[in-house]
Order: C-alpha cells, then sequence, then structure tokens
C-alpha cells in the first residue's frame, strides 16, 4: 500500500521539479562572480526571482523526504516538513505586495534585505555574530491573513502560524518529539528508522504537498504559463483522490 502513496508522491515531486525548471526560464540568469571563492548571483533580483528561490527549496524538500522516509526517518522529515510550509507562506508574503499595492514598499524592503549579501569571514562571524535579515514570521502571517481572510483574517493567520508551530519541534528536538523515536517493548530509541510511521507521515507530506501545488499553479499563472497551471491543479485533485493524502 505505501508503494501506491509513494508513486503519487513522488509524480507531484517530478511536476514540481518541471515546474521549478520553466519558472527558472522566466527570470534572468544569474552571473558568475569572484567574490567569496566565486558563486553565481542575479544582478537585480525581484519578487518574482524570491518567489521562484523559494519553489527551489519547496521542490527539494519534498524530494528529500522521499528519500527519509523510504527509510523511516521521520524526525528529518519533519524538520524538512517546517521549511516546506515556511517557504508557501513566504511566497505568500511576496504576492500580497503584488495583490495590495499598498503593502508594496514593505515587500520590497524585505526583499532587499533578503538578498543582501554578507561577505563576512569566519574571523568576522566569530567577532560579530549577528544572523543575516529574515522576514519577521508576523509579517508573513499578516500578508496571509490579508490574502485569504476575508471576513475573519485572525483565524487564518493562525491557522498559519499554527502550522508552522506543529513542526518546529522536529527543528528544535523538543521532548515530546524525540520520544517518538522510543520504542517501549526494547527500551531503545530508534535511531535507524521507524518504519511503522511512514504510512502516518507519507500523509502529513501530502498534506504539505497539496498547498505546494497551489501554490506553483499561482506562481505559473503569474509567469504566464497555462499549461503547467493546468498541470499542477490536475495534480492536486489526483492527490486529493489518493491514499496518501485520504490516510487510508
Amino acid at each position: 500500500m505505501n508503494e501506491s502513496k509513494f508513486k503519487v508522491l513522488e509524480d507531484c515531486a517530478d511536476l514540481l521539479g518541471k515546474s521549478v525548471e520553466l519558472f527558472t526560464k522566466a527570470i534572468p540568469r544569474p552571473e558568475y562572480t569572484e567574490v567569496t571563492a566565486g558563486y553565481f548571483r542575479h544582478k537585480e533580483p525581484d519578487e518574482r526571482a524570491f518567489a521562484v528561490f523559494r519553489c527551489v527549496r519547496i521542490a527539494s524538500g519534498v524530494r528529500a523526504c522521499l528519500v527519509l522516509l523510504r527509510h523511516g526517518f521521520i524526525q528529518e522529515a519533519g524538520v524538512l516538513i517546517r521549511t516546506i510550509i515556511e517557504f508557501l507562506h513566504d511566497i505568500d508574503f511576496a504576492v500580497d505586495g503584488l495583490v495590495h499595492k499598498e503593502h508594496l514598499e514593505g515587500v520590497k524592503k524585505r526583499m532587499a534585505a533578503f538578498f543582501k549579501d554578507d561577505y563576512r569571514t569566519v574571523n568576522e562571524l566569530m567577532k560579530e555574530t549577528s544572523k543575516a535579515p529574515t522576514i519577521p514570521r508576523k509579517k508573513i502571517y499578516a500578508a496571509i491573513a490579508r490574502l485569504f481572510g476575508g471576513s475573519n483574517p485572525f483565524r487564518y493567520r493562525q491557522i498559519s502560524k499554527v502550522l508552522e508551530d506543529a513542526y518546529s519541534g522536529y527543528i528544535h528536538g523538543n521532548y515530546r518529539h524525540v520520544m517518538e523515536l522510543y520504542e517501549g517493548h526494547s527500551g531503545q530509541f530508534q535511531t535507524a528508522g521507524v518504519m511503522s510511521k511512514v504510512p502516518e507521515w507519507l500523509r502529513y507530506l501530502a498534506l504539505s504537498v497539496h498547498p505546494a501545488l497551489d501554490e506553483f499553479s499561482t506562481v505559473a499563472s503569474a509567469f504566464g504559463m497555462p499549461k503547467l497551471e493546468e498541470a499542477l491543479i490536475e495534480q492536486r485533485k489526483i492527490l486529493e483522490q489518493s491514499e496518501a493524502y485520504k490516510g487510508n
């Protein structure tokens, strides 16, 4: 039964990966620079590029989760699902600036901070440990409330926060989450994978992939890719009817 669940999720992962390939062609190509040992950078990245970069991590994260769940590594999959949810919300933040023009200036300001290079050496980092600026989560939740909240924005704001918080324990190694690896019969922690919980976790992944397909279809629409948009929506419908999504 697990194989059919893996198959539908792998099909979703393939389409998300193909989408990233097409999205990448819709933004300027990065150029190679010699700064900091040499790497590729975009000259003038914007909200569109930001959305593509988040799509890159989402597509990669879904594939990585499938590899981990093949071997029963549920905690590690939980860490990645947390990042997938966060990146989906980040895209909503960028979209909000395009939909609600009065917030576009704030979005552009956050984008500028996101794309700012940090060229500090290891020695400099040892002296100054401040992190690179990130978008405050409260700003993200507020954007989601504006986009989807309608007459009850507080509910959508809370849902977004709860979704992220639900998986944060896997990142921080919270006690309750670590104890999910404990096996009472043997009295040992299962550090080589928990295969008995894979079906449950395939559903958790499916519930995260579902909004990813929706989000990617929105990006496809914004980039003028109707065939890709249609394919993503169709794949979402297939996922909705699958055992992986229903939890059968």
